[in-house]
């Protein structure tokens, strides 16, 4: 019998050089530098197990232009190098989270133009700089939350046009907060469904939601609250199904509020 080592060492030797292929585990940016040396190191990666930058001084990302998907969480906190996320022409699928959080130079999202599924909650948070939505255009899908809160001078997200599906549990929320230069929702037509709660807070400058017209349900609260400008609810007139309480409140400038097909759920 012919010994079975010479053909079992080249399975494992095969089976070393795919596994090489990628980085194992969330891959930490650290620097610019480190970075830089990510296409000599690993060739033909097209996936990562996750994606962290945090805190650091890096500024391009087109050494990751190969990556098709990231199958964990994608997370870029309290950088203030990036201008936008150039680099990632190629990316389209991310199956965690997308967190962006505090890059107070960040001022669009683009290079994610080929990006069309988030499967986690997708949190755009604190970022100072940050004007519009831009480069997001083929973003079709979020699995979780959709969370914009505290971008000071966003005055608009109307580039997500492409969005028709956000969440599939009850966690799924669309939570709009505290965007102070936010003048509409447009850009949120196609949600037809919100698995989870509806939360506009504090937005000063939002006048309408007609961004909203596109819902029909909303599977738990709704709270529209302390929008110093908002003139009319007229947005959710098509909303069919609330199923938990309403509560729109301390919005100074409200005069009618439009539900012209709703039905809220009462407990017992």
């Amino acid at each position: 019998m012919k010994s079975l080592l010479p053909s079992t060492l080249f399975i494992l030797f095969l089976s070393l050089k795919i596994n090489a292929q990628c980085p194992i585990g969330t891959y930490q940016i650290t620097s610019q530098t480190q970075l830089n040396q990510f296409q000599t190191l690993y060739p033909n990666c097209t996936e990562l197990d996750g994606l962290s930058a945090y805190f650091i001084s890096a500024y391009d990302l087109s050494p990751l232009s190969l990556i098709e998907k990231i199958k964990g969480n994608v997370r870029f906190e309290k950088s203030d190098r990036f201008l936008s996320l150039s680099g990632m022409s190629s990316l389209k699928e991310i199956s965690g989270d997308l967190l962006v959080e505090d890059m107070d130079s960040l001022v669009d999202f683009s290079g994610l133009e080929s990006l069309e599924k988030i499967s986690g909650d997708f949190r755009i948070i604190g970022n100072i700089s940050l004007i519009d939505m831009d480069g997001l255009f083929s973003l079709s899908e979020i699995g979780g939350k959709l969370e914009i809160r505290n971008n000071t001078v966003l005055h608009t997200i109307s580039n997500v046009t492409s969005l028709q599906f956000l969440g599939l549990t009850s966690e799924s929320d669309l939570i709009i907060e505290n965007n102070l230069n936010l003048n509409d929702l447009n850009g949120l037509q196609s949600i037809e469904e919100i698995k989870g709660k509806l939360y506009i807070y504090s937005n000063d400058s939002l006048s309408n939601i007609d961004g909203l017209l596109g819902v029909k349900l909303v599977d738990s609260t709704i709270k529209i609250r302390n929008n110093d400008n908002l003139l009319n609810t007229n947005g959710l007139r098509n909303l069919e199904f609330c199923n938990n309480s309403i509560d729109i409140s301390v919005n100074p400038e409200l005069k009618t509020i439009n539900f012209q097909k709703i039905t809220v759920r009462i407990s017992t």
